[in-house]
């Protein structure tokens, strides 16, 4: 059975971005939102890119804003790389989750900017 690999890359900040989407604006109002509107996305066949890779501007140019509703690679052997902006505007604390509704997934791995140029 082939298995599909996915990361998720989520940045706060992200410098080297080749082109603006519009972001996530979280506030009070909402408890949950749908992500792939906000998504880029990058296919990495090979599965050998790094989150330096990433933040390099040669690999970052390459990201395509998600032209459908819905986010779906099909099965395949790929490590997808997803990235997305997050304005918290919200004046109350939130716990948010991420959830990946899609069960053939092998792994997510969710990579946030501590600093400027640490990720964990």
């Amino acid at each position: 059975m082939t298995r599909l690999a996915f990361v998720c890359l989520a940045i706060v900040c992200f410098l080297t971005r080749a082109h603006t989407q519009t972001k996530i604006v979280l506030d009070d109002l909402h408890d949950e939102y749908e992500l792939t509107p906000y998504l880029e996305v990058l296919e990495d066949r090979d599965r050998i890119w790094t989150i330096d890779d990433m933040l390099s501007e040669k690999i970052s140019r390459q990201f395509t804003t998600t032209t459908t509703k819905t986010l779906n690679p099909g099965i395949t052997t790929s490590v997808w790389w997803a990235r997305f902006e997050v304005d918290d505007a919200a004046t109350r604390n939130h716990d948010w989750v991420l959830m990946v509704e899609y069960p053939v997934i092998d792994r997510v791995d969710l990579l946030l900017p501590i600093r400027l140029i640490s990720y964990s």
